[in-house]
């Protein structure tokens, strides 16, 4: 059960003017789902999480720089029961036309004006349909990535990053197909991609930042709502970034040096909604 103040913020949570700075608050069991770090994995089984063995990477050319190769070859080397598929800029817009039609493709195609924006909508599109483990390709991968999530049961598993800004980050993600906590993140990038308002950087137009506003929005949702057993965040596990540990850690490749590469160099258009 949810207190009266609790859902007086819940009410007016849109019309805050940094919603997003209020997850931090949120990351904890009485609203999330989020795992306990202080259990020690000793002490937990493995369960069968039923999560369809792919694993999507994106790269937005056809040919792979040297350091990305290596990359890949590692995550395929480690996840040999995993089918692992690599998609760059046009087979990601082929699949987008094929499965959800022009008006995402359009999106896709004319307002994902950086590399990182298409790697962001892709993703979250594929998995919507196919279910599966997308990550992304700048890791040092040394054990399977079921390593980090097969100890909990989910239908999505995600990480969550503390700190200013908190997040919760689309860099790993792993869930079932048709999943609707998914589907929520793929309606709030739609919507951002088409609202007339500027984005000050592609992390908070369809990056983690699209992400949190879309769980946090669900989150508003449930507390309104006050139903135990019916609740959209059903089946979300959110786990804290050091989780990753368990089978990968992060590299910084040649192309985050690029302005095409590294999204943290590149300017946001201030009227996306009119390209």
């Amino acid at each position: 059960m949810f207190i009266q103040e609790e859902k007086e913020k819940a009410k007016y949570f849109k019309f805050s003017l940094h919603p997003q700075d209020e997850l931090e608050q949120y990351l904890n069991p009485r609203f999330l789902s989020v795992i306990n770090e202080e259990i020690s994995i000793d002490a937990l089984q493995p369960v069968n999480t039923n999560i369809p063995k792919k694993i999507v990477i994106f790269w937005h050319e056809k040919d792979l720089p040297d350091d990305v190769y290596a990359s890949i070859e590692k995550i395929k080397r480690y996840n040999t029961e995993y089918y692992v598929e690599l998609f760059h800029t046009e087979s990601a817009g082929e699949f987008i036309n094929s499965h959800y039609g022009q008006e995402l493709y359009y999106l896709y195609e004319r307002r994902c004006v950086h590399p990182s924006m298409k790697s962001d909508f892709f993703r979250i599109c594929y998995l919507a349909k196919m279910g599966g483990i997308y990550i992304d390709v700048d890791i040092n991968c040394f054990k399977s990535l079921e390593e980090i999530f097969k100890f909990y049961e989910f239908d999505c598993f995600l990480f969550y990053t503390k700190g200013k800004p908190c997040c919760i980050d689309n860099d790993f993600i792993a869930c079932k197909a048709n999943n609707p906590i998914i589907s929520a993140v793929l309606d709030k990038i739609k919507e951002n991609l088409t609202i007339k308002r500027s984005f000050s950087s592609v992390w908070e137009c369809t990056g983690p930042g699209a992400v949190s506003m879309a769980i946090l929005e669900l989150l508003m949702q449930d507390i309104l709502q006050d139903d135990q057993e019916n609740r959209s965040l059903e089946g979300l596990r959110l786990a804290p970034h050091k989780f990753a540990l368990r089978a990968y850690s992060h590299q910084e490749l040649e192309y985050k040096k690029t302005t095409e590469g590294n999204w943290r160099y590149f300017r946001m258009p201030s009227q996306l909604y009119k390209l």
